[in-house]
């Protein structure tokens, strides 16, 4: 294995000690951690993981006290994190804790982080008509509504959720927290503990399909809005996960944000099984 000290630009993944650490190790597998203030980590999560053709897990750190990072000592900024050589197998999951409360939706009109129209419609009308047809009490404001950007390409649906910073009801637009482009397609969700506990158990038994035998050990990587704020107690998804698959060593993390593959999730749980 080998343990990288942060990346903080896209071209420090071309540093020599790295590169040569890829060319010994051809890694299948990595684990990472970004900082929240490193706005970046994502252009480089991405470089990183196509460089080395390595499937990347981890998350964003998140803490009370700053956002420190562990790579053989404590550093800060950028993208930390350890990577391993092709012996090391590995079987990975994720959870969502959003169900959708609509359609699928086209943007017509938008830039960064504004949406104006959804398939030719004022974003904001389109929103408010589908929390109407949710049926929910929760506003807009409640925090438990957000925007998943629709992952092209994907066979399962998958999105990456980002949150519904605020409205224009004036202007009749939306803001969140993603880039958004004309063609994109997104969906709003709502965050639902009763969906994400579904949902946790439906990764579990797909992952499970997926073995060769009894997991050695096992990494999850959770958001910190889940957790208590989500489930009720703070243990809840690690019960979850021995119902389902047994003891087994487990050690793991809440984070700002979840890494999986070459993208940074939200709300999501992350697991990793080594086998």
């Amino acid at each position: 294995f080998h343990v990288f000290e942060p990346l903080k630009t896209d071209a420090d993944v071309d540093a020599p000690e790295l590169q040569q650490a890829i060319d010994r190790l051809q890694p299948i597998f990595g684990l990472v951690h970004g900082d929240p203030g490193a706005p970046q980590s994502l252009s480089t999560l991405g470089e990183l993981a196509r460089v080395g053709s390595t499937y990347l897990v981890g998350g964003i750190a998140s803490g009370e006290r700053g956002a420190p990072q562990i790579a053989d000592r404590v550093v800060d900024g950028g993208l930390s994190g350890v990577l391993f050589d092709a012996k090391t197998a590995v079987q990975v999951g994720i959870t969502q804790a959003c169900t959708p409360v609509g359609p699928v939706h086209r943007v017509t009109e938008g830039r960064e982080g504004i949406v104006s129209t959804l398939d030719d419609r004022p974003a904001l009308e389109v929103l408010k008509e589908e929390l109407n047809s949710d049926g929910s009490e929760n506003s807009i404001a409640s925090g438990r509504y957000h925007v998943a950007l629709m992952i092209p390409g994907s066979d399962t649906g998958d999105f990456v959720v980002r949150n519904l910073l605020g409205v224009d009801p004036h202007n009749h637009m939306i803001a969140i927290s993603g880039d958004v482009q004309a063609g994109d397609a997104v969906r709003f969700v709502r965050r639902d503990g009763a969906a994400a506990e579904e949902d946790l158990r439906r990764m579990l038994t797909d992952v499970q399909k997926r073995l060769p035998g009894k997991p050695r050990g096992a990494l999850y990587c959770s958001c910190v809005a889940r957790g208590p704020h989500l489930f009720g107690t703070e243990s809840r998804e690690m019960m979850i996960i021995r119902d389902e698959l047994g003891d087994l060593p487990l050690t793991g993390f809440y984070g700002n944000g979840e890494v999986c593959n070459d993208r940074f999730y939200g709300y999501t749980g992350v697991l990793t099984l080594f086998v």
